[in-house]
């Protein structure tokens, strides 16, 4: 990619090296209101993304101030702009003053926010996501960055469900992910983390996890809320008639704030969206519960986003979360556990591809095994 690069700025906006050594904090919307030192390296016309990697200058980076020209507000990867390295003594909190077109990126803490907090890195073009390698090229394919030390950020909706919450502890557990976004109905402090998440990695956790209250009635307003750039958003909200009170308030919740939210990460230009519904969704149903997951199943597919997944297990084994009716029938149906579902949906992001692809039972249920032993050794 080096060759092209002055026909790439001029052009586009450049893609430049930055695959190391991700920031260890940031603070978004803010800039140093003074410096120690001058930029050791600038770069212009880059990626938000590209800045927060350590690959700008020879000797140890401590920070880097990026500032939005929005000169490519139009193109994949936004935002763009110009990026400043440093290598001297860090600004501290109280040496920093708000600017909204600001991003600094720490190498030695002072950040609000912990880890790189933008995404992946995208051709300007195609929107993928990728990587660059020593020389320069750019790698378009977002399952071959998901391990490199950038890692990926997952948005969950329904993080506290019995479904969100294991989808929440096995994404804290993977190594391939640098941040979770929890949204929740209320705040949970970190002192409730074990009873809500209770599979989870606590201490894992406090460097990876963020919980988000939203009011999905009001997601025009909370949405600003969610920081930087999502590569993975993961819906698992659902509900039932007789908790939600009526089939209008059940479908406000399965339908209607699933779509609506979906269509909000389509907008923020989220490659991935994974969806979990019922092995019997089916928009032509006379029953309300698998019309409304069906419905809900064709208006995420009508979004079209880069990879759509569709999770359809069957009747799922929720534990102590286990409605009454449910409780009954596992002695009866078969069943899966909540946290092969889990599973099943990190290993989906996590193993890359294109389109749509739709997992039924039998597929989440070659996850079980695993979620087992995993579960077996979380009590050793």
């Amino acid at each position: 990619m080096r060759f092209t690069y002055l026909l790439a700025f001029v052009v586009a906006p450049a893609l430049v090296a930055a695959t190391l050594d991700p920031c260890s904090s940031n603070t978004k919307g803010k800039c140093p209101s003074t410096y120690n030192c001058s930029a050791t390296k600038v770069s212009k016309a880059i990626q938000a993304a590209e800045c927060s990697h350590n690959t700008r200058t020879s000797t140890t980076q401590t920070f880097a101030v990026f500032v939005t020209d929005h000169q490519y507000d139009g193109n994949n990867g936004y935002p763009y702009g110009t990026c400043s390295a440093y290598v001297c003594e860090s600004p501290t909190s109280d040496e920093m003053e708000d600017n909204d077109d600001c991003w600094t990126f720490f190498w030695s803490g002072n950040g609000t926010d912990t880890g790189v907090g933008t995404g992946c890195i995208k051709d300007p073009t195609t929107g993928d996501c990728g990587c660059e390698n020593s020389d320069g090229t750019f790698v378009a394919d977002s399952s071959s960055c998901v391990n490199s030390s950038m890692g990926y950020v997952a948005l969950v909706q329904g993080a506290t469900g019995a479904v969100g919450r294991e989808l929440v502890a096995e994404l804290v557990h993977s190594p391939s992910c640098s941040k979770v976004i929890a949204l929740t109905r209320r705040e949970v402090p970190e002192t409730q983390w074990g009873d809500a998440f209770p599979s989870m990695d606590v201490t894992a956790a406090q460097s990876k996890l963020q919980i988000i209250p939203v009011n999905f009635e009001e997601l025009h307003r909370d949405w600003k809320k969610i920081p930087g750039e999502v590569d993975a958003a993961f819906s698992s909200l659902g509900t039932t008639r007789k908790d939600a009170g009526s089939a209008e308030a059940f479908r406000k919740v399965d339908l209607e704030y699933v779509t609506k939210f979906a269509e909000y990460v389509k907008n923020a230009g989220v490659p991935y969206f994974g969806l979990l519904t019922s092995s019997n969704a089916n928009n032509d149903s006379w029953f309300l519960y698998p019309q409304t997951k069906g419905e809900v199943e064709e208006n995420i597919k009508n979004l079209a986003f880069e990879r759509t997944s569709i999770f359809r297990p069957g009747l799922i084994n929720r534990g102590e979360l286990a409605r009454t009716v449910e409780a009954i029938a596992g002695y009866i149906l078969p069943s899966i556990t909540t946290s092969a579902i889990a599973k099943g949906m990190v290993v989906d992001f996590e193993s890359g591809g294109k389109g749509l692809k739709e997992w039924s039972n039998a597929d989440l249920k070659k996850h079980e095994v695993v979620a087992a032993v995993k579960d077996k050794q979380s009590e050793l």
